[in-house]
């Protein structure tokens, strides 16, 4: 057992021998250059791309599901809406008609209308943010390693042509931000997706589908005030037959609107800044 820890020794040593001259042939200034305008040529061919496989296919189908997920959820929140406008338009004689009453007998659904407007406002803001990681995906996996990462090469490289060493500093902390914008715009909306998609289908998920599951049933029940003899046979009680709905519907709404603004507003944020702090400290980062 020794001999075969020395062994371990021995060859632990020998690699870290063969690295630091490895790391002292780079150094060098002709090697540096060419290195790094040879990595800068086969990665406008797209190399990069294909060492770093994020299968963007992938990316491009949480994307999808998830806009899926809130354009159903919006719709069902209109949908509660137009039902609830329904209500509003009973008159408190009895008989169903347009609203033209001075006094309103849904005006106690005032407060559940405006919340399923704002619910409808958060939904619409998720949706955007979805569609600007759609672009920023497509934009960042089209150019990403095969544009911006070549350019911060090439100037890393041209800055060993300066004797000037505040020239070379400055180019090289030029290069090291355009490195870092390349794998900011390669990484973010992959990483992003892969950290929402894991969070909402081990932890949120079974929140979302039965609160989505109860909307959409209240949903059907408030659709049979657009039977005119229903809503005859209940406009007596409407508030007693209506108050279950209501309770079930208030509670789901700020479950929706929970999961979804932090499923596609603050984590993404999140991993951005995480991920723009990691790049900043390893590209920059000096002894």
């Amino acid at each position: 057992m020794f001999c075969s820890i020395n062994k371990d020794c021995a060859f632990l040593s020998c690699a870290n021998e063969y690295v630091s001259n490895v790391i002292k042939i780079i150094k060098k200034p002709k090697i540096a250059v060419a290195l790094l305008l040879f990595l800068a040529l086969i990665g406008s061919f797209g190399a990069f791309d294909a060492i770093v496989d994020i299968t963007p296919s992938n990316t491009a189908a949480k994307l999808e599901k998830t806009r899926n997920r809130l354009l159903i959820t919006f719709g069902t929140f209109k949908a509660i809406n137009g039902a609830v406008s329904i209500i509003q338009s009973i008159e408190t004689g009895g008989s169903v008609v347009v609203a033209k009453a001075s006094v309103r007998f849904g005006e106690w659904l005032d407060p559940m209308n405006d919340l399923v407007e704002q619910a409808g406002q958060l939904i619409l803001y998720a949706i955007l943010s979805v569609t600007i990681q759609e672009f920023l995906f497509a934009i960042g996996n089209r150019i990403a390693f095969s544009v911006i990462m070549p350019v911060g090469l090439l100037f890393f490289a041209t800055s060993y042509f300066f004797t000037s060493d505040v020239l070379k500093i400055k180019l090289r902390k030029l290069s090291s931000g355009i490195i870092i914008l390349a794998l900011f715009a390669k990484l973010l909306v992959p990483t992003s997706m892969l950290v929402s998609n894991y969070v909402m289908e081990t932890f949120l998920l079974e929140k979302y589908e039965p609160a989505i599951t109860k909307i959409q049933e209240n949903q059907a029940q408030m659709e049979k005030l657009e039977d005119i003899s229903f809503l005859t046979n209940v406009v007596g009680n409407i508030k007693e037959w209506f108050k279950p709905i209501e309770n079930i519907t208030y509670e789901n709404i700020f479950m929706l609107i929970t999961i979804f603004v932090f499923e596609n507003i603050l984590l993404p944020i999140t991993v951005g800044l995480i991920l723009l702090r990691s790049f900043q400290f390893f590209v920059l980062y000096k002894k």
